[in-house]
């Protein structure tokens, strides 16, 4: 199926989002000023063993970073010669917070869309979902024969995986073992502690999305050469990579711009005509359905069963676009006829398996609550946008700052005007008084600010 990748870049936030038959599939931010570091492998150099702690810490190359890398995360290769001094590649699992450093493994991975290769792995590892014995012993011969699974290292295969051709899985593999022996090489050229990745963060982003299938828009062209120039790697062909058209908003053109303004929003609406109600806590996601005005329901089923079956595809979608992860409770509408909590809780067994991340439906508690478990993949969408930008007396968060941005872009489109005056409230005064000249630069316009007590802290106007 072909589906359209397209990426916003804006002075303080890229936005990608993965459009399935003109919905949106799968969105991922990345902060240009601040990237994650997360699945860049280093050549790092082990400045202390502390066995005392089962651990490791190594210098990355990093300014005022050190990785922490546990025991446990070395293979026994190196496991048994450690000593300080020694250099050892290794790939960060999680950034750095606070006073605590980077976490990273010598357990490298290479990730694909339809599988992953591990170096230091063995064995074929395959999704859950792929059942069928036919399919499994066909990808199995394939792997094998590129020594995939065996002394090349392991693989685990993707659910994607059973719905392509095999001469697709055999390229991406064989695309990704490339890249684990062109590392190799490079290591052994030059024994320098750095960052070894050969990729940019955009691209790298984007590399674990697209498949040979798809259409990559982008509103950018420097990140367009680049992603030309990066990605040809992953078996992505330069034709599959344009700009997008200067005059239009990429994301507004093909209808992303509207759900990904729903992200940020408690309250979510149901086809029914019900709503859901999404709480994030620090313990857990709690979800609360509400009915709404429907009064009758298809099939013979109950209004109530109707309205949470609706709430149940509504819900895990939401999940999956904001990034939710952890314990989710979901108190769904009461059901009263027998049977119907069991169709429910098939619906969202059949729902989960689509998940690309891991997500668990454990059932009903006895305070008639459902329960779900899923896996964390990456931050919170509401993190992300809550992320602050320092204005020297407060803070401004970085989602406002990338819709501001991305308002003084169309505006500029439309009224074709090289000065743009912009009112608002003290935060967007303070903000631009600290953030203007990057905008002015990215958007080549010029800013005139000015202070509008009308107005609230974050609200503005153009003229």
């Amino acid at each position: 199926m072909s589906r359209q990748i397209l990426i916003d870049v804006d002075p303080f936030l890229t936005r990608i989002a993965v459009m399935e038959r003109d919905r949106l599939a799968d969105i991922a931010f990345l902060d240009p000023n601040a990237p994650t570091l997360v699945g860049r492998i280093f050549l790092a150099r082990i400045t202390a063993v502390r066995k005392d702690i089962d651990a490791c810490f190594v210098d990355l190359g990093l300014s005022g970073q050190q990785g922490f890398l546990q025991l446990k995360d070395i293979p026994s290769e190196f496991r048994e010669t450690l000593f300080e001094g020694m250099k050892l590649p290794v790939q960060v699992l999680k950034d750095g917070t606070g006073e605590k450093g980077v976490q990273v493994s010598a357990f490298l991975q290479f990730e694909g869309r339809y599988g992953v290769f591990k170096p230091f792995g063995s064995g074929i590892v395959f999704a859950k979902s792929i059942k069928d014995a036919a399919v499994r012993a066909e990808i199995s011969s394939c792997l094998s024969g590129l020594g995939a699974g065996t002394s090349a290292g392991g693989v685990v295969v993707r659910s994607a995986a059973a719905s392509v051709p095999i001469d697709t899985l055999s390229g991406e593999m064989q695309a990704l073992i490339s890249r684990w022996q062109s590392l190799q090489q490079t290591i052994a050229q030059d024994k320098a502690v750095r960052d070894l990745t050969d990729l940019s963060p955009l691209s790298m982003m984007v590399s674990g999305l697209v498949t040979e299938h798809d259409t990559i828009l982008v509103n950018d062209a420097d990140a367009l050469h680049a992603l030309k120039a990066e990605l040809g790697h992953s078996g992505i062909r330069a034709e599959q990579i344009g700009l997008a058209p200067v005059a239009e908003d990429l994301f507004e053109q093909f209808g992303a711009e509207e759900e990904c303004d729903l992200l940020d929003r408690k309250r979510v609406a149901l086809p029914s005509g019900g709503d859901i109600t999404l709480e994030e806590t620090e313990a857990m996601v709690v979800a609360d359905v509400n009915s709404g005005g429907l009064v009758a329901a298809k099939g013979g089923r109950s209004v109530a069963l109707q309205t949470n079956l609706d709430a149940a595809e509504v819900l895990l979608r939401q999940l999956r676009l904001r990034h939710l992860s952890g314990i989710v409770i979901v108190d769904f509408i009461r059901m009263e006829a027998r049977g119907e909590t069991d169709i429910l809780t098939r619906r969202l067994r059949e729902l989960a398996a689509r998940d690309p991340a891991s997500l668990r439906v454990v059932g009903m508690t006895e305070l008639g609550l459902m329960q779900l478990v899923r896996r964390r993949t990456s931050r919170p969408v509401s993190q992300v946008l809550a992320m602050p930008l320092n204005t020297g007396v407060g803070h401004f968060p970085l989602g406002e700052a990338s819709r501001l941005a991305r308002a003084v872009r169309a505006f500029s489109r439309q009224a074709k005007k090289p000065v743009i005056a912009v009112a608002g409230g003290g935060a967007v005064r303070r903000f631009l008084e600290n953030y203007g000249p990057r905008l002015e630069k990215a958007l080549g316009v010029r800013l005139e600010y000015q202070l509008d007590d009308t107005l609230g802290e974050r609200d503005y106007t153009l003229s």
